[in-house]
């Protein structure tokens, strides 16, 4: 088992995740941690290295700039050892529940989708209705677009994220088409966190999402 997380700026909460993993982990034989640090200009690379030293089963990996969460991912996916692959995401609320339920869908699906149920705003609830009806229909059905906590089998995930275009936290967007255009069988599993990606961005950032799903959409069809 292979557990990747995307990390940048994740000095406190990052961490606290992180830690709580890895003391779940610690008695699974074969479990690696593969933490995956993007650009981050706090104290995150510090607490890497100091977590790394009390859990030997931490891998770091880190880039000086920041390349975004889904070449984080990707980076991590593509160094895993085992033969499932969990993506989980530092910001939200470490499950034991939703972790083991997630290997055990591994058994029977390809793919298992994260989806969160958090409360939004009106305007963000625009912006997700809005996103998720020119994401189903370029790209593929999905709940929870701006979720990046999932699950792979081994040589599935390095089919996916092997020539992945999408660098930002919308790279999940890129999966389900490809999911969809290879016919690999996927499930969604409720997990718990809060909506990070979406709440980061500016209105006018938001406002701009169809368009990009749009620019992704013709550079799939190139590819």
């Amino acid at each position: 088992l292979s557990v990747v997380i995307p990390l940048h700026n994740d000095e406190f909460e990052g961490m606290l995740f992180v830690r709580a993993l890895a003391d779940a982990v610690s008695k699974i034989d074969g479990c690696e941690i593969i933490l995956v640090d993007s650009g981050s200009i706090d104290g995150t690379l510090s607490r890497m290295h100091k977590l790394a030293a009390a859990y030997p089963q931490i891998k770091l990996v880190y880039y000086a700039q920041d390349w975004g969460v889904g070449r984080a991912a990707k980076t991590g996916v593509l160094k895993s050892s085992g033969e499932k692959i969990l993506i989980l995401d530092p910001k939200s609320i470490f499950s034991l529940k939703t972790f083991e339920e997630m290997q055990v869908l591994l058994d029977s699906v390809n793919v298992v989708f994260g989806k969160r149920s958090a409360p939004l705003g009106r305007v963000e609830k625009l912006v997700v209705r809005t996103f998720s009806f020119f994401a189903s229909r370029f790209f593929g059905k999905k709940s929870d677009y701006f979720c990046i906590m999932h699950g792979f089998r081994k040589d599935v995930a390095a089919l996916l994220f092997n020539g992945l275009l999408m660098n930002c936290d919308l790279f999940p967007v890129e999966l389900v088409y490809k999911i969809q255009k290879k016919g690999f069988s996927s499930v969604e599993l409720q997990v718990a966190g809060e909506h990070g990606a979406l709440n980061k961005y500016s209105l006018k950032e938001k406002l701009k999402l169809p368009v990009r799903l749009f620019l992704l959409w013709i550079k799939l069809l190139r590819a």
